[in-house]
C-alpha cells in the first residue's frame, strides 16, 4: 500500500504549488478524456462534465499560480477564467493561452451581452453543480466529444507549458 504525504508549504513556493496542481488537473482530465474517446471510460455528459472541471480548475489554478509568480501581493480570489487572465496579462504583457471556456456568438446586444457575462461569471458553478443558486436548473442544452476536446487540451497543454516556461524555468 502507497500512502501520499502533503508537506506544509512554505509561503515562497505558492506560486509553483498552483502551477503543479494545474498540471495534475490537466493530467487527469487529459486521461479521462483519452478513456472515454476509446471506450473504457462511460460516455455520458456527466462524466464529461468531470473532464471539463478538471480542465476549468486546472486553467484557474494555472491563472492563480502565474498571478502569484510575478506578485505576490496581488489576488487571486475569484473563479471568472477572462478576469484572472486579465490580471495576469495587466503584470506581464500579452501571451498565448487560448480560455478552454470562452462564448461566441454575441451580437454585442445588451440582452445578448448580459447573457453572455452571466454564462462566463458562472462556468465554475455550471461545471459542479446540476443547479443554480436559486435551484434552478441551468438553462440550454449542454454538448461533449471526447475527439474534439482531445485537441483543445492539446493545445491548453502547449500553451500552459510555453507560459509555465517563461514565467518560471526562466527565472531560476
Amino acid at each position: 500500500m502507497k500512502m501520499f504525504v502533503r508537506q506544509q508549504i512554505a509561503s515562497g513556493d505558492i506560486a509553483d504549488e498552483f502551477v503543479t496542481s494545474a498540471f495534475a488537473y490537466l493530467d487527469a482530465a487529459e486521461r479521462l478524456n483519452e478513456q472515454m474517446s476509446s471506450g473504457s471510460w462511460g460516455s455520458d455528459y456527466r462524466n464529461a462534465q468531470v473532464i471539463l472541471w478538471l480542465t476549468f480548475h486546472s486553467t484557474e489554478l494555472l491563472l492563480k499560480g502565474c498571478i502569484a509568480k510575478t506578485d505576490p501581493t496581488i489576488s487571486t480570489v475569484g473563479h471568472v477564467l477572462p478576469m484572472l487572465r486579465d490580471r495576469l496579462e495587466s503584470k506581464i504583457g500579452k501571451f498565448d493561452l487560448e480560455l478552454p471556456f470562452g462564448v461566441e456568438g454575441s451580437d454585442g446586444t445588451p440582452e445578448i451581452e448580459h447573457l453572455v457575462q452571466n454564462h462566463v461569471r458562472t462556468t465554475h458553478e455550471r461545471l459542479r453543480y446540476p443547479t443554480d443558486h436559486k435551484g434552478l436548473p441551468w438553462p440550454g442544452i449542454e454538448g461533449f466529444s471526447p475527439q474534439l476536446f482531445a485537441g483543445t487540451l492539446k493545445s491548453f497543454r502547449k500553451e500552459a507549458e510555453a507560459l509555465h516556461s517563461r514565467l518560471f524555468t526562466s527565472a531560476t
